[in-house]
C-alpha cells in the first residue's frame, strides 16, 4: 500500500513500459503490451520540497544546465523526482494517456495498445506560476503553451475532474464553491 502522505524514495514504473522512440520529443515511455483502463503505470517517489526550495533547485539546475522533474502534490508542496530514472522520459500531451489516481500514483486514462506512448499533461501536475513551455504534442486538443496555472482553466477542470493532485483539487473545489 502506498502512503498518501509520504512518498517512497524511488520511482516504480510498470514492467511493461520502457523507453523508446517518441514523435513528441525524440524519446518517450512506450507501452510494450496492451494496458487496461485504470492500470497503475507509475508510482512516484522522491523528495518533498516547498515552492521556495523548488525555485532554488531550479536556479541551481539552470546554472548546471540540468533538468528537474517535479509534481505538485499539495499546497506549496512539490515532489522532486530522483535523477536518472526512466520516468524522465515521460512526455507531455494535451490528451494524456495517464492521470493521477492517488497522491503518488498515475494510471491509464484509457485502454492503451502496444506501442502507445505513455504521457501526462504537465498542466495537470504543475502549479508553479513561473512554469511555461511550448507544446509539441500535436493532438486535436493541443493548447500550444502549457503553464503552471492551467489548473485554473474550466475546460481542464472538467476534463480531469477528480484526477488532480490533492493540493490543486482543493484549490479547484474552493474556486467552484466561490463561483456557485
Amino acid at each position: 500500500m502506498v502512503s498518501e502522505t509520504e512518498p517512497p524514495s524511488t520511482v516504480w514504473m510498470h514492467p511493461r513500459v520502457s523507453v523508446g522512440p517518441s514523435p513528441i520529443a525524440g524519446r518517450g515511455l512506450i507501452a510494450q503490451t496492451a494496458l487496461a483502463l485504470g492500470t497503475v503505470v507509475i508510482r512516484l517517489g522522491g523528495t518533498v520540497v516547498s515552492t521556495e526550495q523548488l525555485h532554488a533547485l531550479f536556479d541551481t539546475a539552470a546554472a548546471l544546465n540540468t533538468y528537474i522533474d517535479t509534481f505538485a502534490i499539495g499546497d506549496d508542496t512539490h515532489l522532486v523526482l530522483p535523477d536518472h530514472t526512466d520516468i524522465h522520459y515521460g512526455n507531455h500531451s494535451c490528451d494524456p494517456t495517464l492521470w493521477p489516481v492517488g497522491t503518488f500514483e498515475l494510471a491509464t486514462r484509457r485502454a492503451l495498445a502496444t506501442g502507445d506512448e505513455i504521457t501526462i499533461d504537465y498542466g495537470l501536475i504543475s502549479d508553479d506560476p513561473d512554469f511555461s513551455m511550448t507544446c509539441a504534442c500535436r493532438t486535436a486538443t493541443c493548447r500550444r503553451v502549457i503553464t503552471g496555472v492551467d489548473w485554473q482553466r474550466a475546460d481542464l477542470q472538467q476534463r480531469y475532474a477528480n484526477h488532480w493532485p490533492a493540493g490543486l483539487q482543493r484549490r479547484i473545489d474552493h474556486l467552484m464553491r466561490g463561483n456557485s
